[in-house]
C-alpha cells in the first residue's frame, strides 16, 4: 500500500503483484477525469500512423493460433512499410 513506481522494472517483482494491481485510471473517487480523452487521443494518433505506413507479415513467418477465450496468434513478427502515396496531401 505504497506509492513505488519502480514496482513495474523487475519482472519478478511484478509477477508477485496481485491480479488487477495495474489500472491505468486508476478507479473509484479516484479515477482519472481524462481517461476518455486520453483513450480517444490514442485512437487518433493510431489511426494518423496506420494512414502512413502498413504492417506485414515478416518473410518466413508462420501464424500458429492459440485457443483462449479468444483465438488469437503465439507469436507475430511484423515489418512496417510505408504505404504507396503516403505523406501525399490533397492539393
Amino acid at each position: 500500500m505504497r506509492f513505488d513506481p519502480d514496482r513495474w522494472l523487475d519482472e519478478g517483482q511484478a509477477a508477485a503483484l496481485p491480479e488487477g494491481a495495474w489500472v491505468p485510471f486508476g478507479a473509484g473517487k479516484h479515477k482519472c477525469d481524462g481517461d476518455h480523452f486520453a483513450l480517444t487521443e490514442l485512437t487518433t494518433a493510431v489511426a494518423t500512423i496506420a494512414r502512413q505506413w502498413r504492417l506485414e507479415l515478416s518473410d518466413r513467418q508462420v501464424v500458429r493460433p492459440v485457443a483462449r477465450a479468444t483465438v488469437r496468434p503465439s507469436t507475430l513478427l511484423m515489418t512496417a512499410n510505408p504505404r504507396s502515396g503516403a505523406g501525399r496531401t490533397a492539393a
